[in-house]
C-alpha cells in the first residue's frame, strides 16, 4: 500500500486507521461486557480474534 496511512512496523505493514478503529472497538467491547458479564473470557478471546480475522482479511 501507498497509503500515507499505512507504517512498517517490525518489517510488517499496519494500517494505523484500521488499528485505532480496531483498538476503539476492543475498548468499548471490553468495557461494556465487564458491565454486563454477557461473554465468559473465552467468549471474548473468540470474539476478539474473530474481529481480528475480519480486519486482516480486508487487506
Amino acid at each position: 500500500m501507498s497509503n500515507s496511512n499505512t507504517r512498517i512496523v517490525n518489517g510488517v505493514e499496519i494500517d494505523e486507521t484500521k488499528a485505532k478503529e480496531l483498538l476503539r472497538w476492543l475498548i468499548f467491547t471490553e468495557t461494556t461486557n465487564a458491565k454486563t458479564k454477557e461473554k465468559s473470557d473465552q467468549q471474548m478471546i473468540a470474539t476478539i480474534q474473530k474481529k481480528i480475522e475480519e480486519v486482516v482479511k480486508c487487506y
